[in-house]
């Protein structure tokens, strides 16, 4: 459905007027039809938020509303990942230093995404301290790996984080995220946090 967004400089809301080449005696949604809504939102700070639906209607005014009485959530963090690496030859077990800048994230579980190729190493001393190999990323067959405290507790440092993996027999192909791309996933009170 065709719609022209603006903000509300006095809410700082977000209004938009479906169908609005169309004339007002158009019905715009339909009573008792689910619709999905999609938008992309940046917030200007950390935090629980909540969130406000309306719709209306020319003539009647006000026809539902969520009376911003829904839960909030709290927005995902951008982290900041380096990695470093001494050497890499191909088919070689090596140990490779993550730092992750999580702002003011509480992280309680790192989930490590390896490039493609990249596995990592399951031996006896595993991939690391507090390091555990995972299950590889849907259809994409990247590696994943878990970071978790032993107690539970929230994980402080996440700098010089020293993980094993056994390189590719040739360097991936690609760049961006098809080539040497790590992703890091920061889980907190619970999954999808």
């Amino acid at each position: 459905i065709a719609a022209i967004p603006v903000i509300d400089e006095a809410t700082g809301g977000l209004k938009a007027t479906l169908k609005p080449s169309r004339p007002a005696s158009e019905v715009a949604l339909m009573a008792d039809t689910p619709y999905t809504v999609s938008l992309r939102v940046y917030p200007q700070s950390s935090g629980v938020n909540t969130w406000r639906i309306d719709t209306t209607d020319a003539k009647e005014g006000f026809t539902n509303t969520n009376d911003g009485n829904s839960n909030g959530f709290n927005p995902v963090e951008r982290f900041l990942l380096t990695v470093t690496v001494v050497r890499s030859p191909p088919k070689a077990t090596i140990e490779i230093i993550l730092d992750v800048d999580q702002g003011s994230s509480v992280i309680r579980e790192l989930l490590i995404i390896a490039p493609p190729g990249f596995l990592f190493d399951s031996g006896p001393n595993g991939c690391g301290d507090m390091c555990m190999p995972g299950q590889a990323l849907g259809s994409t067959g990247r590696r994943t790996a878990t970071l978790a405290s032993p107690t539970g507790q929230p994980l402080t440092v996440l700098t010089g984080l020293r993980i094993r993996v056994q390189t590719p027999e040739q360097t991936p192909i690609g760049s961006g995220s098809e080539g040497v791309m790590w992703f890091v996933e920061g889980r907190g009170q619970g999954a999808g946090t």
